[in-house]
């Protein structure tokens, strides 16, 4: 019964959301569904853990997901990441290791899909990219939503992106 009722609610999503022109994307496996601006198109993944990767030209959307081991499944994403000044700061010196000069411009604490979420939005300096990151811990999973784009469209994207991360939902 349960099954049913969720068939035909992701039915009556998938009808609602097409009036509008958008593409609602259901992972099973994971456990989560997103609304895919109609803007964008799905694109080659890139990446063993990359679940979903859309752009709409150089603006670009990836969803990655990893398994942590189990015995971790019980700590909450704060548990994990541990005091966020200091994973932020560890986050950008990581980064170094694939761009030269990677600054962290702010972050902080959120919620996605009634889950709690880290967010950081970052530069690569010499280079005009500018991104947002996403991380979600649900129960063994984490979640790394990065949207990208040209530093000077990230106003203009940035209405887009808040209406994908809010059509994310966990079930």
């Amino acid at each position: 019964m349960k099954k049913r009722s969720f068939s035909l609610l992701v039915l009556f999503i998938l009808f609602s959301v097409s009036g509008f022109g958008q593409t609602l994307w259901v992972n099973d496996n994971y456990g989560y569904s997103v609304e895919i601006p109609k803007e964008y198109e799905q694109v080659e993944k890139t990446g063993k853990n990359v679940d979903l990767s859309i752009s709409n030209g150089l603006e670009k959307i990836v969803i990655v997901v990893k398994t942590i081991p189990k015995e971790y499944a019980s700590y909450s994403l704060w548990d994990l990441l541990g005091d966020i000044d200091t994973y932020a700061k560890d986050f950008e010196n990581g980064s170094k290791e694939f761009a030269t000069s990677f600054t962290a411009i702010n972050y902080g604490k959120t919620f996605i899909g009634g889950l709690d979420a880290f967010w950081m939005t970052a530069k690569i300096d010499n280079s005009p990219i500018y991104q947002k990151t996403y991380q979600i811990k649900k129960e063994h999973l984490i979640f790394s939503i990065t949207m990208s784009c040209n530093e000077r469209r990230a106003k203009d994207v940035s209405k887009c992106w808040l209406r994908f991360k809010n059509t994310i939902g966990f079930y």
